[in-house]
């Protein structure tokens, strides 16, 4: 019995070190986030620059970002099922806290779904911590205390971060310039559009606060903080944030009359009136809105006109997330070209998640703000409970204000408004734990306590059966993988000199430069940059072949190719490709890139019954590989994805094609080396086949 409590005792005392651990980097975020750029985290930031990477996610990179974006993934995941376990069985909050999974879920599937050619994961991974803050607030805020700490805290950030925005402007410190008006406050922020969300948010948190607030110096601080958010939002000159400004000044007004007296509510009505008239003159040359000289609202509908006709392209599931500049330029119209965009989200929240997510999106988006404000109002006809009443309220509002601003511009959910998105986050958290908080704990009707217990027992046996038979299905291909890959290793060392046993061995000096380059181009750009493999490639290979259910890419280098042709099969099979990883890992130690290249070069199958450079210069050219033009090696290198069995498969189209493919590739990759006009020129060069002369 007494081990048995002093285990009690250590699992208690774990479980509260992680509690105050979970508040301190909720604490630290909030505070790093809010207040980004402003002199006291710039020194703290630039002194410590592990803090650096850790609050200003855009900074990692490389494995660091890699590392960021697998760990935000996973305590997402982790929190989500915590999340479900503990929450499932209570009816009142769970349609937001079932809403908010779904959501989750978006994000996490993005791993697979996503159609970005190449994914920075240091540029995705604050979507995984901003939206785990949810799950964290309402898994561990479990007294109405707690939950005042945490808003008065978010509070007072907002508070400095309105000081520094104002102070800026006054003193022409930091400050965005618009051409054709001039000077637009950001506060310690780089962009207007960043500060206004988190002042407008902010202001209706304060007013809120204030008015159910019994402490006399801290309603009047509350006060003095939700008006210098106000002056703040003004001064970023924000069409948008002003109309939202005026529909809280109205809202508020209204639901809070008999709390607020004549002259106040008048003061408020007015301000509202000015805000209005103002959007009509402001940042337009002192011409009304929508005038030939108003290119921000003129260029809005080029960029909604745009970003419509990219979520038209997959209006179901959606591009990924973060994938609108890609998709943009592809998508480019003579009206946005002509405007000059520098946006680099769709200006309109549900554009913008329609382009990520498409028609799934919208619906769980929707979803979860109709289960938000279902909730508040339930709660708030259902309890009269003074302590909390402002943080519903203020919660509503919240919500209201920023789907007007979502109407002309996305003030969440994307990567530039990372500190708006975790406000938002963490107060969602605190409204949904608040209404969990007030669930009934328990049931008396045995029937659903019988169901409830029944679909544990359900759940339960799911999961072992999951976790049993996973790693036996998993064991058997990997376990062929590496005997495959020892059955090989011992040869990899004996290729830096031996050649392989083929009819024609060409060395790589006696290839001719441009065909080097444009098979690296290819067929592996990153060649010089990788250890073996490119797990970017590989990744975005699984994210195509799920996409269409079968296998339409490989995401194979250059050594994972040789050591494909050197060692094993060429059957698609799951333990090939992992013994194909191993062996290339394995080669990378052993072999120089050039001697790599080289056995490339001479195992390749290049069509028509070549299976070496040598032998494929002279099929089709009756030449010499040192002999090759850059249209020619262009056609070689191209033909690689697609190598033809006979010669009536080498069709005018496909001979441009594979030519095309090659060179936009070396452009791209190669650019210092060879010039536009070499490219223009080879692409215009006619092949001419040895059959054919």
């Amino acid at each position: 019995m007494a081990s048995r409590n002093r285990t009690a005792t250590a699992v208690t005392q774990v479980i509260s070190a992680a509690r105050m651990l979970s508040y301190g980097i909720i604490y630290a975020g909030t505070a790093g986030l809010i207040l980004y750029g402003s002199p006291a985290t710039d020194i703290l930031l630039f002194r410590i620059q592990p803090a650096r990477q850790i609050v200003d996610p855009f900074s990692i990179r490389g494995a660091w970002g890699t590392a960021a974006y697998l760990a935000g993934w996973c305590l997402l995941a982790i929190l989500m099922l915590w999340a479900w376990r503990r929450h499932s069985r209570q009816a009142r909050g769970w349609g937001l806290v079932l809403a908010m999974l779904a959501l989750g879920l978006l994000y996490l599937t993005d791993v697979v779904l996503s159609t970005a050619s190449l994914m920075h994961y240091a540029e995705r991974a604050w979507i995984y911590f901003t939206l785990a803050v949810f799950f964290a607030v309402i898994n561990l805020c479990v007294h109405d205390q707690q939950r005042f700490h945490l808003l008065d805290f978010m509070l007072f950030c907002v508070g400095v971060q309105s000081v520094f925005a104002i102070a800026y402007y006054l003193l022409d410190i930091n400050q965005f310039v618009t051409p054709g008006f001039g000077r637009r406050s950001s506060g310690t922020f780089f962009n207007p559009n960043v500060l206004y969300p988190v002042t407008l948010m902010g202001t209706v948190l304060a007013f809120y606060r204030a008015i159910d607030e019994a402490d006399r110096p801290l309603r009047q601080l509350l006060w003095l903080t939700g008006w210098l958010s106000v002056v703040a939002t003004v001064l970023t000159f924000t069409r948008i944030a002003w109309i939202a400004l005026a529909v809280f000044f109205i809202l508020f007004g209204r639901f809070n009359r008999h709390r607020l007296g004549t002259s106040f509510r008048t003061l408020l009505l007015m301000c509202a009136v000015l805000l209005i008239a103002g959007t009509l003159f402001v940042r337009t040359k002192g011409h009304i809105v929508g005038n030939p000289h108003d290119r921000s609202f003129w260029g809005r509908w080029q960029i909604w006109h745009v970003s419509l006709r990219i979520a038209l392209d997959r209006p179901l599931l959606g591009h990924g997330f973060q994938t609108y500049l890609e998709k943009r330029d592809q998508f480019m119209t003579p009206g946005l070209k002509a405007f000059g965009p520098l946006n680099t989200e769709a200006k309109n929240l549900f554009l913008n998640v329609a382009i990520e997510f498409g028609l799934t999106g919208l619906i769980v988006l929707l979803w979860s703000i109709s289960a938000f404000l279902r909730l508040a109002h339930t709660t708030l006809r259902l309890h009269h409970d003074t302590t909390c009443i402002s943080l519903l309220h203020a919660g509503r509002d919240v919500v209201i204000v920023l789907l007007v601003c979502s109407t002309a511009d996305t003030p969440i959910l994307e990567r530039h408004r990372v500190p708006s998105t975790w406000m938002l986050m963490l107060l969602i958290g605190l409204v949904g734990g608040y209404a969990l908080s007030r669930s009934a704990s328990h049931e008396n009707n045995r029937q659903e306590v019988y169901s409830k217990v029944q679909r544990s027992r359900i759940s339960r046996l799911m999961l072992w059966s999951v976790a049993v038979l996973l790693p036996l299905l998993l064991s058997f291909p990997l376990t062929s993988a590496y005997l495959r890959f020892l059955q090989h290793r011992t040869d990899i060392p004996n290729y830096r000199t031996v050649a392989p046993p083929r009819p024609l061995f060409t060395p790589l000096t006696e290839i001719a430069e441009p065909m080097r380059d444009a098979l690296v181009a290819s067929e592996d750009g990153y060649f010089y940059q990788h250890h073996g493999v490119d797990w970017q490639a590989l990744h975005r290979a699984v994210r195509v072949n799920i996409r269409n259910l079968a296998f339409k890419q490989g995401g194979s280098t250059i050594t994972m190719q040789t050591a494909r042709y050197l060692f094993l099969g060429r059957e698609k099979t799951l333990s090939r490709k992992v013994a194909e990883i191993l062996l290339a890992l394995e080669m990378e130690k052993h072999l120089s890139k050039e001697r790599i290249l080289e056995l490339y070069l001479n195992s390749a199958r290049f069509g028509l019954g070549a299976e070496d450079i040598g032998t494929a210069c002279r099929v089709y050219f009756g030449k010499t590989p040192k002999e090759l033009t850059l249209g020619e090696a262009a056609f070689l290198a191209g033909v690689l994805p697609e190598p033809p069995r006979t010669r009536s498969e080498l069709t005018a189209e496909k001979v441009y094609r594979c030519q095309r493919r090659a060179l936009s590739r070396l452009a791209h990759f190669f650019p210092m080396k060879y010039s536009s006009q070499q490219i223009a020129q080879a692409m215009q060069e006619r092949v001419v086949f040895v059959w054919e002369r």
